[in-house]
């Protein structure tokens, strides 16, 4: 058969092949992009769908009104839960003693917040710990460290001692009694009564002050320095919290003059003289000797290293690494200082691991110093990124009509977990972390008082700085200041709508929780996962009867014992440069 009228003409025969040929460009690149685009799509479909999984074990009961598109997921997982059980029983497992029960507290949902903000309110029960606290990691952080280091001897008539505004006190009469040392608790006489006769209950011997500046030494932390440096039969040269030099021999110097101190913390080394202790010569005289050990909360770095190997794995492994900020107060600042720098290491170690960087063995126990030289001064490298004025201009623009007020690649680029302290009214911390200045206004000129009695809250806030907070000042944030009006109606909700009885810092934490994620929420393009907020529920409202959760006695305080609306502290947050508002 004769083909040949098929052939073009040799005019048109090249032209045709550079056709076909762009044709077969074009299609290519068309593929090759379509290909690509599918491959990011599916890629971030996949990467919503894993952070669901995991936001949907703490995904709570739903009101049929107002359902959103994640409730069939949600169902999902509530079915999943039940079907496997909601409480997993460490079946065949046996702990020793008390010291087995602590740590290990489960992250719980609040429901009730969660489901106003629209964000995921999340909560370490602390509470859950034997002694009730928190504190429990730490009294078993520092007698652990002390008897490791041979300081402490069980069973030798030993007695720690500690001034405490209760919760360490009765984590440390707890951990004391089951090893067999004496306690001894030097508390403020304003203390609910509650504490105070749990105290008497555990067997310590108690002593209450008036309230007094740190540097009176009638100060209830300097009180149980001075009757730990009056115990005991055997002498031991260790420092006091801030050592001044120490001699190539080890005997301690303060001002040129040789010092001889009862007051042994975990960091110390025990020292002997001939001169000075008794039976220098029997080589069991150290282990067998009753001694004073001032437990030292505030300045003891064990507190940090117990929040930092506790309470911060604890919170990263159960959250898998999706929070969006921590939130928690500073009594001691060891919770929040250990928490925050564990969980920015992780986070700097994440971003290096995603971008493709090796920066060593990320399982190894290097100790936070390590951390702090490759991660060190976060914030100040943060502050060096800004997008230039042409990326930011078309956001700028779409963020007016879809709410979002942060630079989208910002998020992406960079993973970040916020640090904020909630802070209540008469303490300083908050300016330190907002303004870097020390300050409070109940401090001012004409305002300041004798015996400063500033908040019906116990546990939390400080006008001073403490070694375990400075530990890790440079990681923090933001701070958050919290009334005691608004504790107090904190309260009140969470055990109306949600079944919890907590004390009054534990109010406090979720007023700067709730502030936080409203705030991260309006941050974030509108369609984007609701911020994860983690806070901490600190102790049980069974220590506050005759304070915080009595009636009369907040009346007296110009307080409402009836209000729980919180409808103020769900209202949008201010801007980020509004002037703060006056205490």
């Amino acid at each position: 058969m004769d083909l040949s009228w098929l052939q073009l003409p040799p005019s048109l025969a090249g032209r045709g092949r550079r056709s076909f040929f762009l044709v077969g460009v074009v299609s290519g690149i068309t593929l090759s992009l379509g290909s690509l685009a599918t491959a990011l799509l599916l890629a971030n479909v996949r990467a919503r769908r894993r952070r669901r999984r995991r936001l949907a074990r703490f995904a709570g009961r739903t009101s049929t009104s107002g359902r959103s598109d994640r409730s069939d997921e949600l169902d999902s997982g509530r079915r999943r839960r039940r079907a496997g059980g909601i409480i997993d029983i460490r079946a065949g497992q046996v702990v020793r003693g008390v010291d087995g029960l602590i740590g290990n507290t489960p992250l719980m949902r609040i429901e009730s917040l969660s489901e106003l903000t629209g964000c995921e309110i999340l909560a370490k029960a602390e509470f859950l710990n034997p002694g009730g606290s928190p504190k429990d990691r730490v009294a078993k952080q520092i007698l652990d460290d002390a008897e490791d280091e041979g300081l402490l001897h069980p069973n030798t008539g030993s007695c720690i001692f500690e001034g405490t505004v209760g919760s360490t006190g009765i984590s440390l009469a707890t951990l004391s009694r089951a090893r067999g040392y004496r306690c001894s608790i030097v508390i403020p006489d304003d203390v609910a009564r509650e504490k105070a006769e749990l105290l008497r209950k555990l067997g310590a011997e108690i002593d209450a002050v008036r309230p007094r500046g740190i540097v009176d030494p009638r100060h209830f932390v300097n009180e149980a320095r001075a009757r730990a440096e009056a115990f005991g039969t055997t002498e031991l040269v260790g420092p006091h919290p801030h050592t001044d030099e120490q001699s190539a021999s080890g005997e301690i110097f303060d001002g040129g003059e040789k010092r001889s101190d009862l007051v042994v913390t975990t960091n110390a080394h025990a020292h002997r003289s001939g001169s000075e202790t008794t039976h220098a010569d029997d080589a069991d005289d150290l282990e067998t000797k009753p001694r004073g050990f001032f437990a030292d909360q505030f300045e003891n770095v064990s507190n940090f290293y117990a929040h930092y190997h506790g309470t911060g794995p604890e919170i990263w492994r159960q959250t898998g690494g999706m929070l969006d900020a921590f939130v928690a107060g500073a009594g001691t600042g060891g919770t929040l200082s250990g928490v925050a720098v564990y969980l920015q290491q992780q986070v700097a170690e994440a971003n290096a691991s995603d971008s493709g960087s090796d920066d060593g063995d990320s399982d190894s126990d290097s100790g936070i110093f390590t951390s702090w030289l490759r991660f060190g001064n976060r914030r100040s490298a943060q502050r060096r990124w800004a997008p230039s004025e042409d990326e930011v201009k078309p956001w700028e623009e779409e963020k007016k009509e879809s709410g979002g007020l942060e630079w989208p690649g910002q998020r992406e680029a960079e993973r970040r977990i916020e640090i904020v302290l909630a802070d209540p009214q008469g303490s300083g911390l908050f300016n330190k972390v907002k303004y870097g200045v020390m300050f409070n206004q109940t401090e001012a000129e004409g305002k300041r008082r004798r015996h400063q009695v500033d908040t019906v809250v116990e546990g939390i806030g400080l006008n001073r700085l403490t070694k375990n907070f400075e530990m890790g000042l440079d990681y923090f944030d933001s701070a958050e200041r919290v009334t005691d009006d608004e504790a107090l109606r904190m309260s009140r909700h969470l055990v109306l709508r949600d079944g919890l009885f907590l004390g009054s810092s534990s109010a406090v934490n979720c007023v700067a929780a709730v502030r936080t994620a409203l705030r991260l929420k309006q941050q974030t393009r509108k369609g984007g996962e609701p911020p994860v907020v983690v806070t901490i529920l600190c102790d049980s409202g069974t220590r506050h009867l005759s304070k915080f959760w009595d009636d009369d006695a907040v009346r007296k305080l110009g307080l409402d014992p009836a209000k729980n609306d919180i409808s103020d502290i769900l209202a949008a947050p201010a801007p980020a440069d509004a002037p703060p508002a006056s205490s």
